[in-house]
């Protein structure tokens, strides 16, 4: 039987995501729990795989399976959790300039569902590998800090992010103005220690379109987190665009406790070597990342604490630029992480700032 179409897929799962969200009761305080999965996916081609070893895991210890619905459209279950509050990130695992998206979530019993799109630099949907990872966090962080939302009215000139899908570890309120077209501007409340810096931000348009977001800047830090996205289509116009957005400080997208993760921010994009600064980078457990510039817009990111395998997040810190994992090692240690930049358009190589979350 055909696959339904892209656009159709997307509303049935944003229905029935509303649908289960309805059904499902709320936490209590014992039973607030950190729910998290990853999947690497390297084979987008196959009508359906599960995925296995070193390319996923979860907090459920249950399988992870992948079913192709169309050229570029792959659904993701998770199996183990019902859950429609999840937060997920995306990023493609490729050499050129393709782009990957996520369109919406679903559940059934015992599983949830994530609905990923991929095309390459022309808009095209293409069977494109990629790497999604999901965090659901329920209770506040004493110490480590996570926050997650999804900014889903995009013409609005201010609102506060969807409730259901809204997280702040600290328990504060978050709100999104819009500052131009595709340009906007997220404020977390009392996020931040004073003036401290550091931390990972990851951002993933959310949509079947042919959509990129990035981080543009991080302002000024006092006590609140403020970040301004941009997004921008596949010919590098500004566009307005709904997105995930993710920041966690002092813990991986596991969210609190557990080992083998790590973030850093790349911030010395036409430095041969360097060795990040110590307030922009974490790991469990701990050790000293490196970045090389390997060519103009390629880098080897080199984690020494990591495993091998893992999942790899990362999200572009340019107006202009975006940027994705082309490598994850799975044999020959050290772990080193390939990352590769491109001008707005997607078709050459440039140098930029990025943001890399890890986790195995």
């Amino acid at each position: 039987m055909r696959s339904t179409s892209p656009s159709i897929r997307l509303v049935v799962a944003l229905i029935v995501a509303a649908l289960a969200l309805a059904m499902l009761p709320s936490l209590t305080s014992a039973q607030r729990a950190e729910v998290w999965a990853w999947a690497t996916v390297r084979d987008p081609d196959r009508n359906w795989q599960v995925v296995t070893g070193k390319d996923s895991a979860s907090s459920s210890g249950k399988k992870i399976n992948v079913k192709r619905l169309a050229k570029g459209y792959h659904r993701v279950r998770f199996g183990g959790f019902t859950t429609t509050k999840a937060h997920f990130q995306v990023t493609p695992l490729s050499g050129v300039g393709d782009m990957c998206t996520y369109y919406g979530t679903g559940t059934l019993t015992g599983a949830t569902e994530a609905y990923v799109n991929c095309r390459n630099r022309y808009g095209v949907p293409k069977d494109v590998r990629f790497i999604v990872s999901m965090v659901q966090s329920g209770s506040v962080h004493t110490g480590e800090r996570l926050a997650y939302l999804w900014a889903h009215m995009p013409k609005s000139a201010s609102y506060v992010p969807h409730p259901e899908y809204y997280f702040n570890s600290t328990g504060n309120s978050a709100d999104i103005q819009r500052l131009g077209i595709g340009r906007y501007e997220v404020t977390l409340r009392d996020l931040k220690e004073f003036g401290g810096g550091g931390g990972s931000i990851q951002v993933t348009a959310f949509d079947t379109k042919r959509h990129v977001c990035r981080v543009a800047s991080i302002g000024p830090q006092k006590f609140d987190l403020v970040v301004v996205i941009r997004c921008r289509n596949a010919n590098g116009a500004a566009v307005d665009a709904r997105f995930n957005f993710l920041y966690h400080e002092d813990e991986g997208l596991k969210g609190a406790g557990g080992d083998s993760w790590a973030y850093l921010y790349a911030d010395r994009p036409t430095t041969k070597w360097y060795v990040p600064a110590l307030f922009s980078r974490d790991a469990s457990p701990a050790g000293t990342p490196s970045v090389k510039r390997a060519a103009k817009g390629r880098y080897i990111v080199k984690l020494p604490s990591m495993p091998l395998g893992g999942a790899v997040q990362v999200t572009a810190v340019d107006d202009w630029k975006r940027c994705h994992v082309s490598k994850v090692r799975k044999t020959d240690k050290p772990q080193k992480v390939e990352v590769r930049c491109f001008k707005s358009k997607g078709n050459v190589l440039g140098d930029a700032k990025f943001m890399l979350s890890y986790e195995r």
